[in-house]
């Protein structure tokens, strides 16, 4: 369901990392990762820069990210 992973990417985002968002949600971090994961596929574009200590949304991901937020 698009909705529910356009939800778990502002999650994300809002929340600064997939760990916190996964713990906001009452899920795993490896879910909230594999929703990214479809979402990405899903649009054809990579949202978010990641790393093992940090995080940072890219220009499609900041684009998708303001969308997001006005649609839900």
């Amino acid at each position: 369901d698009r909705i529910e992973l356009m939800q778990t990417f502002v999650r994300i985002v809002d929340a600064g990392n997939l760990s916190a968002a996964a713990i906001q949600m009452g899920t795993t971090q490896p879910t909230i990762s594999r929703r990214l994961q479809t979402l990405e596929r899903s649009l054809g574009v990579r949202l978010l820069n990641r790393s093992t200590h940090s995080m940072r949304l890219t220009a499609d991901g900041e684009r998708c990210y303001e969308r997001a937020k006005d649609l839900l």
